[in-house]
């Protein structure tokens, strides 16, 4: 075997370890971020409930001046009267 293949195969030793370190560092957080998510679940800090995110509303917002043709619209949503 010749001295560059010698250094060559060190290249890639050295290489496969800093790979190595990364995918372990990155396995950790990983695990680490999973395991928050799990505990905020467990406290009840994510409540996925789509009725609770978004407001309902049971009537139209209304504003003081306009018709509901023009920019100033007076209802911006809701059934036209």
């Amino acid at each position: 075997m010749g001295k560059k293949a010698k250094e060559h195969r060190k290249k890639v030793e050295k290489r496969n370890r800093i790979i190595a370190q990364e995918r372990q560092r990155f396995e950790k957080a990983q695990k680490e971020l999973f395991e928050t998510i799990k505990e905020e679940n467990r406290r009840g800090l994510f409540n996925n409930d789509p009725i609770l995110q978004i407001p309902q509303l049971d009537s139209p917002i209304l504003f003081p001046q306009g018709d509901a043709n023009t920019a100033n619209s007076t209802i911006l949503s809701g059934p036209k009267i």
